[in-house]
């Protein structure tokens, strides 16, 4: 039901806010997303050739000389093209340090992707080869992850040179990136954990609107719903969580997922238009475009299971635009004749069709972006998601607003018709107890979603403590739990003892067997310091690289000597064993015990320790020193 404007009601002015905000919200969220990343600062030079034949071999490419070749960039987007494109990428000397370096290209829509490394633009054989892409299932990858992504093999003789065969229906877009392993993995995280809770957010709308509609039976809360689910998936298949989440086998729903879930967004977005603006009632001539778009997009959803991608994707681009001018054009002229309604709805398309015209002009290469496409319309399709659901809530409010007014005409007429009073007091009564109920019932719904977001919040904090390679406590934890326990040592005048463990000469293990062996060494050390941890008051954490510490509250020293020299023990009589060798490993530990007696004394215990681990380090290693200070 729709309410025209007043002029002299203003409190429609408040319902814009939540509106701007929404939409500062997503754009601050895409300002983070365009600024946080911290790859690895390195100069790349791109090559590419088209081959419009698709019968180029890798000897063709590299016997070709440079001026056949045009020059590209980091993030080189050359449209849609039927014909492969080979590309060949010169990374520089810098990339041989023992840091181990990732190549990525953070466009998951490409079909096929053949990858050689070469130690240098003339080295006869390849360091490694590797070939991936929608057309394979994603357990196939390298390394398990949205985006394509590449280990790059050392090279002591210096520059690696890379080439790269790209064959794909769709858009031809490579934007590289070189990591370290490390910043990439903590960049990752921070990006999985912003996904999910974008993705979080859909799944509760489409959640809640799926239970409006099993209680009202209101078909525009089930239209929203499927028009959510769909958005979502399309998302999902978009930067490629789709692939590697929910259909990791089926690579024939990957190269068609876009194509089928975006064509259902727009069909169910254009048919809920066509029930949230009540179209018939103002304009049937625009009902039954709207509708009739709305089938045709059902119907391009059909041809997407078989018809090319290549064809489809550009017909669907082209028919999203027209859709998107004409559900905007729509709302506009609602706007314009006073429906409170068709102004927010106006709103909230004209942020989804910035953002299709933007990457579609992207996808057709017509300019280039500063930013992702695919993030942009992320951000765009939330924003816009997030409004619809805005307006679909204050349909909800001009409802209830018109049932107030009927009951206050129907109490103005009860003094002029006397005869029919009984009759509207149960009536009123009627609606007002099923309005109770409804409310109480989603009073219930939406206390039982924030419990799960609690317990989900909680169980996200408990693996925020975990260290990942070893799987037993982190240095976040550790420093809490290290302030606790010295407010309980101050508060109780219990004895606080606190040990500081570091592993050998573990630079010459890194150096002499590698990496992998190092962390296989910090997890044996870990493994073996856990199984003497014994009191459920007691803690081992993972320090730092190769340092671990222990807390032990109401631990005497001597206890404290006894347990971490087992512990020693234990490392030295336990050699790790790894592609058959036998790696010795020892072990230092420095010992500090007290009552803590004043504000930050832990931190000056911890400090103890830390100073008697060195002292036994100084003194041959393979040692516990007990601090003298204590």
């Amino acid at each position: 039901m729709q309410f025209e404007a007043s002029k002299h009601d203003k409190r429609h002015i408040w319902l814009l806010l939540p509106c701007v905000l929404i939409i500062c919200i997503c754009a601050l969220l895409l300002l983070m997303s365009t600024s946080g990343k911290r790859q690895a600062d390195v100069p790349l030079s791109v090559l590419y050739v088209a081959d419009t034949s698709n019968s180029m071999t890798l000897q063709d490419v590299r016997s070709l000389p440079k001026t056949a070749f045009s020059r590209g960039e980091a993030n080189t987007n050359l449209g849609m093209a039927q014909y492969a494109h080979w590309f060949v990428l010169t990374l520089p000397t810098t990339l041989t340090s023992e840091r181990t370096k990732l190549l990525e290209i953070p466009y998951p829509l490409l079909d096929s992707l053949d990858v050689w490394f070469f130690s240098g633009p003339r080295s006869p054989n390849p360091l490694s080869r590797t070939s991936l892409g929608d057309s394979l299932p994603f357990a196939e990858r390298p390394i398990n992850h949205a985006s394509f992504l590449l280990p790059i093999p050392p090279n002591a003789d210096g520059e690696i040179t890379a080439v790269i065969r790209v064959a794909t229906n769709g858009s031809i877009k490579l934007p590289f990136q070189i990591w370290e392993e490390q910043t990439f993995i903590e960049y990752t995280s921070k990006e999985h954990i912003a996904a999910g809770l974008l993705f979080g957010v859909l799944a509760a709308i489409a959640i809640s609107n799926l239970f409006f509609f099993l209680t009202t039976r209101n078909a525009t809360f089930i239209i929203y719903t499927g028009y959510v689910v769909s958005v979502s998936l399309t998302l999902a298949a978009i930067h490629g969580y789709g692939f590697e989440y929910l259909w990791p086998e089926q690579t024939w729903l990957q190269s068609r997922a876009v194509a089928v879930f975006a064509n259902a967004s727009i069909m169910f977005a254009l048919f809920f238009t066509y029930l949230l603006l009540e179209l018939p009632r103002h304009n049937k001539h625009i009902a039954i475009v709207v509708k009739a778009l709305g089938w045709v997009f059902f119907a391009s959803v059909l041809f997407s299971l078989f018809l090319p991608y290549f064809y489809l994707i550009q017909a669907f681009l082209l028919l999203l635009i027209l859709a998107v001018l004409v559900v905007f054009g729509a709302s506009l002229w609602l706007s314009l004749k006073g429906v409170i309604l068709a102004r927010y709805y106006t709103l909230a398309w004209s942020v989804l069709m910035l953002s299709a015209f933007v990457v579609t002009f992207d996808n057709l290469n017509w300019f280039t972006l500063p930013v992702s496409s695919s993030t942009l319309l992320l951000y765009g399709a939330i924003a816009e998601t997030l409004l619809l659901a805005f307006v679909l809530a204050m349909s909800y409010g001009f409802q209830r607003d018109e049932l107030v007014q009927t009951k206050d005409i129907a109490l103005a007429r009860e003094k002029e018709v006397a005869a029919a009073k009984d009759k509207l007091l149960r009536t009123e009564q009627e609606a007002k107890d099923e309005l109770e109920y409804k409310v109480q019932e989603r009073t219930l719904e939406l206390e039982i979603t924030l419990r799960e977001l609690s317990d989900a919040n909680r169980e996200l904090e408990r693996l925020n403590t975990i260290d990942p390679l070893t799987g037993i406590k982190n240095r976040r934890h550790f420093d809490k739990r290290l302030l606790a326990e010295g407010r309980r040592s101050r508060r109780e005048r219990t004895v606080l003892t606190l040990v500081m463990l570091d592993i050998d000469h573990f630079k010459s293990i890194n150096d002499t067997y590698g990496h992998d062996v190092g962390d296989k060494c910090i997890m044996h050390i870990a493994e073996l310091a856990k199984s003497f941890i014994k009191r459920p008051s007691d803690d081992i954490c993972r320090y730092g690289g190769e340092e671990f510490a222990f807390i032990l509250p109401n631990t005497e020293p001597e206890g404290a000597l006894a347990l971490i020299e087992q512990v020693r023990e234990a490392i030295e009589n336990s050699p790790l064993t790894v592609d058959e060798k036998r790696i010795r490993i020892t072990a230092s530990a420095g010992v500090s015990s007290g009552i803590v007696d004043e504000n930050g004394g832990e931190v000056a215990l911890l400090k103890q320790a830390d100073k008697a681990l060195y002292e036994a380090k100084e003194q041959g290693r393979n040692k516990v020193i007990m601090s003298m200070e204590s």
